[in-house]
């Protein structure tokens, strides 16, 4: 989602890969589709193409940042229409046969986890295959004033 976590993430993501080169960083970024989007005229499937260019374009701003000399990264696109992201991860790291997903959580506590849900706890739940990083941030937790506030 290109957000300081996504950052945490692959920074911690290509510091592994700059030690370790034969290693290749699956960059997945989940994209949806905007609720009313069928007032434009358009399907999902032709929306869909417009909103995978502009998370094309989105991931590479983002990766401009970076310093990938030495880096492998190959991007993944993938639609979802049902609020299945953990879903989709465990998928696409089973489909690539990943040896660890990384991902950045912005921390919850439990009550506010039990109003927005949180993907990382997901996945977590749903998988017992691959070993999984999770990166916080130390100063940041969503409690459940915050969660309110957002629903």
């Amino acid at each position: 989602d290109y957000s300081k976590f996504s950052k945490m993430a692959i920074e911690k993501a290509i510091s592994l890969a700059k030690v370790r080169p034969e290693l290749e960083i699956i960059c997945l970024n989940i994209y949806t589709l905007p609720q009313g989007y069928l007032s434009s005229g358009k399907g999902e499937e032709e929306f869909g193409k417009i909103m995978k260019k502009n998370a094309e374009k989105q991931f590479n701003h983002f990766m401009k940042q970076f310093d990938l000399t030495g880096v492998k990264i190959v991007p993944r696109f993938q639609l979802d229409t049902q609020n299945f992201f953990a879903k989709i991860i465990l998928n696409v790291a089973l489909i690539e046969d990943a040896d660890l997903v990384i991902i950045g959580s912005k921390g919850r506590t439990t009550m506010a986890a039990a109003f927005l849900g949180s993907t990382t706890e997901k996945l977590l739940k749903q998988n017992i295959s691959i070993p999984t990083l999770i990166l916080k941030s130390r100063k940041q937790n969503l409690g459940f004033f915050e969660a309110l506030l957002k629903i």
